[in-house]
């Protein structure tokens, strides 16, 4: 089945899934509240981490070009090379090394991400 290029449905499509991403992206920052130390030293908290991370990874590939371009300061393909990193720590790479580059995404790149989220949802709802 062929994806929408423009119009109504492209937009109800982009909603969907920006409104994923940012329950994921809130999620993360829920996870994420207790700051570095916490998350360095809770495993439990970093696979939670790293999956809300894999799930935005696969989204962000799904979003129209022409959506993601009234924000292009966010690092929108940084997304599906954080899921690359994400499938080599799941099938056995050392996580030690990706824990702290999951940290740095965590402090740098989500935060501007759910604000770009928010501004893109207000967008596309105010769109006829």
């Amino acid at each position: 089945m062929a994806q929408p290029t423009e119009g109504p449905s492209i937009a109800k499509n982009a909603t969907a899934i920006l409104q994923v991403i940012l329950a994921s992206l809130s999620a993360i920052k829920r996870y994420t509240a207790g700051g570095r130390d916490e998350f360095l030293s809770n495993g439990m908290v970093q696979a939670a981490v790293a999956k809300k991370l894999e799930v935005i990874g696969q989204l962000s590939q799904h979003l129209p070009p022409q959506v993601l371009a009234l924000h292009p300061e966010v690092q929108w393909h940084d997304a599906p090379g954080m899921q690359d990193h994400l499938n080599r720590y799941f099938l056995g790479s050392a996580f030690s090394l990706f824990e702290e580059q999951m940290w740095e995404t965590v402090e740098e790149q989500v935060p501007a991400m759910q604000a770009a989220v928010i501004d893109l949802l207000n967008h596309l709802e105010a769109q006829p």
